[in-house]
Order: C-alpha cells, then structure tokens, then sequence
C-alpha cells in the first residue's frame, strides 16, 4: 500500500469511457495520448504505478 505522500507523487491520468474497478477491469486501455504521455514524455515503463481517473468511477492507483 502507498503512503499519502508517495500516492500523490503519482501522475494522474484521465480516462474517459472506461469503467474503473470492479471484476472486468483488470486491464485498460489507453488511448493514443495517455500512452503517448505516459510512455514518451514521462518514459515509464511496463511496472510503473500511475493513478487513473475519472468523473464518474473516481481515482485509482494501476499498474502498467
């Protein structure tokens, strides 16, 4: 489990159309500018924690 502080260091994704959380969410995918920024611009790897989000399901921390 994240301390609050290392949780907020995270980058924080948002992702429209996909239901986050629950037994079919174990994989999402991004769309071309979520991964461009997340893979090109920040260089994370396949491992690395981000938070995704959004105005209906709310914030979860995921791995890539």
């Amino acid at each position: 489990m994240l301390r609050a502080s290392e949780h907020e260091k995270l980058p924080r994704v948002y992702v429209p159309y996909v239901k986050l959380g629950g037994e079919d969410a174990t994989r999402i995918e991004l769309d071309a500018d979520a991964t461009h920024y997340l893979t090109s611009v920040l260089r994370y790897k396949q491992g690395a924690r981000v938070r995704l989000f959004n105005e209906r399901d709310g914030e979860y921390v995921c791995r890539m």
